[in-house]
């Protein structure tokens, strides 16, 4: 998440930096196996957790969990966390330990970002009280519309407007650049959101 915008930023990446603390603020990791999330670093409890005096801090999720069982490790917890941490880690569902821990949006139920939604986060960043005090820079605003309305210049939607260019994502190659994989699907992607776990 600290990556840097580069020599020749492309519009797409410009846009994603600019707007990654949104999608920070708005992002939380669902756990899977618990490989890929840091206890005391990302983003994956309702609230930061707290800890015993003296206990690790640097463990990653999955070393919280049985995985034969598939359960939570409760002696674990209750050695390692203060009893309200306890209880916001037993209300995560452990279903299946193979899966792959993933962030995904959690400002409403379908769990996809929207204007109406990603607005909000943007107002609760700047701590405004409302729309009318709003402090956030047009840029980001504009992206955020654009983004959510599924009209941003990707590869594929020029394509479809007969621009002679290739629709597939220049990064990787494997599929069309659309919205959804120029901000979540790439692995380059992937990459700026995963860059420093400690910040999500």
């Amino acid at each position: 998440m600290d990556a840097e915008l580069g020599h020749n930023p492309s519009f797409m990446w410009r846009s994603l930096l600019a707007a990654r603390d949104l999608i920070r603020e708005g992002s939380l990791w669902k756990i899977g196996n618990g490989q890929s999330v840091q206890v005391n670093c990302n983003k994956w409890l309702p609230h930061p957790p707290l800890f015993k005096p003296g206990a690790n801090t640097h463990m990653k999720v999955a070393d919280l969990i049985h995985h034969r069982t598939m359960q939570w490790n409760r002696p674990l917890l209750q050695a390692t966390f203060m009893q309200s941490t306890q209880k916001d880690i037993l209300r995560i569902p452990l279903s299946n330990t193979h899966a792959m821990d993933r962030l995904y949006w959690k400002e409403n139920k379908a769990q996809q970002v929207t204007v109406r939604t990603a607005y909000s986060v943007v107002l609760r960043l700047q701590g405004e009280p409302g729309p009318e005090h709003s402090s956030i820079p047009p840029k980001v605003c504009n992206f955020v519309w654009k983004a959510c309305t599924d009209i941003l210049p990707t590869r594929a939607h020029l394509y479809r407007r007969k621009v002679p260019i290739d629709p597939p994502c220049l990064i990787c190659g494997q599929i069309d650049e659309t919205v959804g994989h120029a901000l979540w699907e790439c692995p380059l992607a992937k990459n700026v959101w995963a860059v420093d776990q400690g910040r999500l």
